[in-house]
């Protein structure tokens, strides 16, 4: 090549149009675009294999070029059809766009949005048939993310709803406690005046309403930074963290009340055990009607005494519905309170609550609950009330299993038989003998 050929070859280079910026630059596009590109001439050979073909095909360059596309990747029954619109748009001009076809290439079948027109080949100057595709075949799951969106979003909406109606029961229980407490402070004011203590009551007391006012506060931060932690997590669109929210609103109410019960029953029995004056006989009785008024209100409305093997089927399922009409906090249960339950010496812990701090004890028998270590230690405190007949109406038996527990005999004494199909009927005659026993002792 001459020096004068080798200037008018460059020069031939620089005035075609793939040089400038623009056409590098929709080069560039193309080749990372997520279509496919070809063409074919006449007798239906590939000329041009880009883009994403390979990837959607099966074939590569080297096997697409110059082979029958008919052959390569239309179905048998769409070849006819095809190779008419193919001879149609080469010779008439007539072009076809956003159509769906379905291609069958080495990676099975494919559902393709088709825009199919006429070009002219830079190198022979014939007319070709080019075609520019897009995959739609996951359009379909697309969809089911889309509505899976939409559900959770539901979901959200439902659960944010139903957190709200949580926190506001919690709040308006303890506030309900934290006023009992008041309330018998108040009765006990005017006893206390009557028996000339009203110095070593008032010193007392004021430690009281200090802790029910430090419980007060700490419930309040506790309520408003849950709330923070909602209205935070309701922008991110993640409604599983609900429950995470809800297991975490549950833990610290239990522990502001465990705090709040613990701190102010030891307060209140250093209040009514006041010994500091010898008391005359007619004070005894005001004393005596004190301490009848404290069995009153007492931390837990249920208790729930079980063997472990009913747990799963019957038990838990129980307490959920006690816990939806009450709340956890005032349900004896050991799943709703096992930060508390984590101490030394939970054996007698337990037999003061099941004693002391529970309207109404609710045993699940079978023919191995008294020898079970948990229920032996929990049917010690039972079988005391279930032996002073004042008290014995606490205890409501239901039968979960054959078999007798010493002591009860299920012949003469009153039970209920619980089983998985009328789990629903066993809690509501809870609730009825809760509520029997309220008006009984009011």
């Amino acid at each position: 090549m001459t020096k004068k050929e080798l200037i008018q070859y460059i020069e031939k280079l620089m005035n075609q149009r793939a040089f400038s910026y623009e056409d590098r630059m929709k080069l560039l596009i193309i080749d990372k675009a997520p279509f496919t590109l070809w063409a074919c001439d006449k007798e239906f050979k590939i000329k041009l294999w880009a883009c994403q073909c390979e990837n959607m095909y099966g074939y590569s360059k080297d096997e697409a070029i110059g082979n029958n596309y008919l052959t390569m990747f239309v179905a048998p029954d769409e070849q006819v059809a095809s190779k008419n619109d193919c001879l149609n748009i080469i010779e008439n001009g007539t072009p076809f766009y956003n159509c769906v076809a379905q291609d069958e290439g080495r990676k099975g079948t494919r559902n393709v949005i088709t825009n199919c027109f006429r070009v002219r080949d830079v190198e022979t100057d014939e007319f070709l048939q080019a075609e520019i595709g897009l995959d739609i075949s996951n359009l379909d799951s697309e969809k089911e993310k889309y509505d899976n969106v939409i559900m959770t979003s539901k979901q959200l909406s439902q659960a944010k709803h139903e957190l709200s109606e949580r926190i506001e029961l919690s709040i308006k229980t303890f506030i309900d406690r934290a006023n009992a407490f008041e309330d018998k402070l108040i009765n006990n004011e005017s006893k206390a005046l009557t028996m000339h203590r009203r110095q070593e009551y008032i010193k007392s007391e004021s430690s009281l309403k200090a802790v029910i006012e430090r419980e007060r506060r700490n419930f309040d931060n506790n309520i408003n930074n849950i709330r923070c932690a909602v209205k935070t997590m309701s922008s991110s669109q993640e409604s599983n963290n609900f429950e995470i929210i809800l297991t975490e609103l549950d833990n610290r109410v239990d522990m502001d009340f465990k705090r709040l019960y613990l701190d102010a029953d030891e307060l209140y029995d250093n209040i009514i055990s006041m010994d500091v004056i010898p008391i005359q006989n007619d004070e005894k009785e005001i004393l005596k009607d004190d301490q009848m008024s404290n069995t009153n209100i007492r931390r837990f409305r249920i208790a729930l005494s079980f063997p472990g093997e009913y747990r799963d089927s019957i038990v838990n399922h129980v307490a959920e519905r006690l816990a939806k009409k009450y709340s956890r906090e005032e349900i004896l249960y050991d799943f709703y309170h096992q930060a508390e339950f984590a101490r030394c010496d939970l054996d007698i812990y337990l037999q003061k609550l099941y004693r002391n701090e529970s309207d109404l004890i609710v045993v699940f028998l079978c023919k191995d609950y008294d020898v079970k270590s948990w229920c032996g230690v929990e049917w010690r405190a039972i079988r005391d009330l279930t032996n002073n007949k004042t008290e014995r109406d606490r205890v409501m038996f239901i039968q979960v299993g054959d078999g007798e527990v010493e002591g009860i005999f299920t012949t003469v004494d009153g039970h209920i038989t619980a089983t998985d199909d009328n789990i629903e009927s066993v809690t509501n005659l809870i609730i009825k003998r809760y509520d029997i026993n309220r008006v009984v002792h009011s």
